[in-house]
């Protein structure tokens, strides 16, 4: 029986089959590596590691002034048992790598060495030095304290900061010594003792030491608020001394001046940069702060913005009429003013300057080299001198003394010339908040455009001096008779615009402003001012010549009726020009009814009548309802 079994080996495991072998990576090299290197080409831009989050800084010695450099590569312990990579932390966004850097960089490092100092010696007083004064980045953090205010602003508190540390350490006194009666005693010092060797007064020393307070967070300091304290700051009882405007007659004869083949570059920079900021309504900080590659030149009008002025950070737009008083073709003053610019800015420099200012500084008879702001002392000085009107060899009509104007009164003259005209409503108080750059709500905001009203008030001023308007200057804010003002007389400067190959900005293809269509008399510069002339010696002729000049516009004619009297109507703060109608669907007053000139669909029963303009109220700026104005305007001269 055992024939019949069949032996079974015993069971042997399977063999595995052995691991493959793994392949040897062959690093290639690109052929461009085994040339050798050569001379020449562009440099290699220069390469910034990012520094990851979570690496540890290292400690790096404290230096004054500049900011920490991170452009090294920091060195991170790594695993051997793991595999290297690297993570990237993105910033967060909306920051730009080097934004601060950057923001830094505009103010200068010394005065960043002086405000560290500063820092270190107010010490455990301040909050911020408390916490901070152990991190790495202190001073870093030290200087994002600065990045909203102007280097002007700085160099003042921090060299005033200074000047009292150095009288504190005089006295064997310290910063604590703030906060007690101490200080009002070095105050009362400095106030008697304003022009001495000091350097400043009472108010400049409170405004800089409560900017530090602030700023570095010091609660000792709290006396600086005292009754005592503000005391300081209480005006004597003597009258105010203002600005008083410039007088009609030095401002056309600056215009005048500069329209002449005599004058030289010199004095067109600095003569057309104090017109610019007379009818553009700014100050002598706002003009040193406006960027030259942002003017925009439209042959009739010129718009720019400052990037930062007294009451604003965020950009102030401006725009001032081209054609000033004289000029009567398409070349004007603020043509000229511009080349002249374009001549200084386009000469080369060994050191490139920044064009960010409109007057730069002077130096004998031309510009120092490089072009750098021009100071408020050296600005003055030329004003007053411009009101001399030295190039005049016949004997200067006697006005306001020279040494009466300041540079504020350029903005205060137009302003002022605006006022007398609001009183017979030829200007509204909208249009004189545009002039001077004042506040006025979240209406103007969202219109979109705070030059349209600016350059509606200037076309304005400009033809009623054309039309033999003259303006007097108050004086004490009316409380003194106005100066007595010398005869004007305006001359014509006609002269078509000038071919010029523009280097430094870029206004070759220059063309007239469109947005001036809807301000009367702002159209075509070769054919309006003749226009308007010829109306104003015929206005007393007949109304058809009259309303004939008063547009430009390509629109159909309106016929205008008889111009018996004056009726304004009005539903929002827009004050139209009323005709008689026999439409019966239209407002009724009077006993009639009236349509709008300009043909706007006006309530029958919701509006507001009156025989005169109101100017606390807009007037329709369409040309058919400023033709009536002009219409009946005219007949009452």
């Amino acid at each position: 029986m055992t024939d019949d079994w069949i032996l079974i080996s015993a069971p042997t495991p399977k063999k595995r089959s052995a691991p493959k072998t793994i392949p040897i990576p062959v690093c290639r090299r690109a052929t461009s590596l085994e040339q050798p290197l050569k001379r020449g080409g562009r440099p290699a831009p220069e390469f910034f590691r990012p520094v990851s989050l979570t690496t540890p800084p290292t400690p790096t010695a404290r230096q004054w002034g500049p900011e920490p450099t991170v452009d090294a590569p920091v060195n991170m312990p790594q695993d051997s048992s793991k595999p290297k990579s690297s993570r990237h932390v993105s910033a967060p966004r909306g920051c730009k790598a080097g934004s601060l850097v950057a923001r830094a960089s505009n103010i200068p490092r010394d005065l960043l060495a002086r405000w560290m100092i500063l820092i270190n010696t107010v010490g455990s007083l301040s909050s911020i030095w408390q916490e901070y004064h152990q991190s790495p980045q202190f001073e870093t953090h030290c200087q994002r304290l600065l990045e909203k205010y102007a280097p002007s602003t700085l160099f003042k508190y921090i060299n005033t900061l200074q000047c009292i540390y150095s009288i504190l350490l005089d006295f064997a006194w310290n910063w604590k010594d703030i906060g007690c009666h101490r200080l009002s005693d070095l105050l009362q010092i400095a106030h008697e003792g304003k022009h001495s060797e000091w350097g400043f007064g009472a108010s400049t020393a409170i405004k800089a030491l409560r900017w530090a307070q602030k700023l570095l967070m010091i609660s000792e300091w709290q006396s600086l608020y005292d009754p005592i304290v503000n005391s300081f700051f209480n005006p004597s009882n003597h009258e105010r001394r203002e600005s008083i405007p410039l007088s009609l007659f030095l401002v056309v004869q600056w215009e005048r001046r500069l329209l002449m083949k005599e004058c030289s570059v010199q004095e067109q920079v600095i003569l057309g940069g104090f017109l610019c900021l007379l009818w553009g309504g700014l100050r002598f900080a706002d003009g040193q702060r406006v960027s030259l590659k942002s003017l925009s030149w439209c042959i009739t009008a010129l718009r720019g913005s400052c990037y930062r002025t007294k009451t604003s950070r965020s950009g102030q737009p401006w725009a001032i009429q081209a054609r000033g008083f004289l000029s009567h073709g398409s070349w004007s003053w603020v043509a000229q003013w511009l080349t002249s610019l374009d001549i200084i800015w386009s000469y080369p420099h060994d050191t490139p300057s920044e064009s960010d200012f409109l007057l730069p500084m002077t130096h004998g008879d031309g510009f120092s080299c490089p072009l750098v702001p021009m100071p408020y002392s050296q600005a003055l000085h030329w004003l007053r001198y411009f009101c001399t009107l030295p190039w005049k060899n016949s004997v200067v009509p006697a006005s306001a003394n020279p040494t009466d104007y300041t540079l504020h009164s350029l903005k205060t003259t137009t302003l002022s010339w605006s006022n007398q005209l609001a009183q017979k409503g030829l200007v509204t108080e909208e249009q004189r908040h545009l002039q001077g750059h004042h506040r006025q709500g979240s209406m103007r905001l969202y219109s979109r455009d705070d030059t349209a009203g600016q350059l509606a008030l200037q076309d304005t001023l400009i033809q009623q001096v054309q039309g033999g308007h003259r303006f007097v200057t108050p004086l004490h804010r009316g409380s003194q008779r106005p100066i007595q003002e010398p005869a004007v007389q305006l001359e014509r400067f006609k002269k078509g615009y000038q071919t010029y190959n523009w280097k430094f900005f870029e206004f070759n293809n220059a063309t007239t402003d469109p947005i001036l269509e809807g301000i009367p008399a702002s159209h075509d510069p070769t054919t309006a001012p003749q226009a308007m002339s010829e109306s104003v010696e015929s206005s007393g002729s007949s109304s058809s010549s009259s309303s004939s000049s008063a547009s430009g516009s390509d629109t159909e004619e309106v016929t205008l009726g008889d111009a018996e009297e004056l009726v304004v109507a009005r539903v929002t703060r827009i004050q139209h020009m009323m005709l008689v109608t026999d439409d019966c669907c239209q407002p009724k007053w009077n006993d009639q009814h009236f349509r709008a000139a300009c043909g706007a669909r006006l309530p029958r029963d919701n509006c507001v009548f009156d025989t005169q303009l109101n100017p606390t109220f807009g007037m329709c700026r369409h040309a058919a309802c400023f033709k009536r104005w002009q219409q009946v305007s005219a007949l009452g001269e």
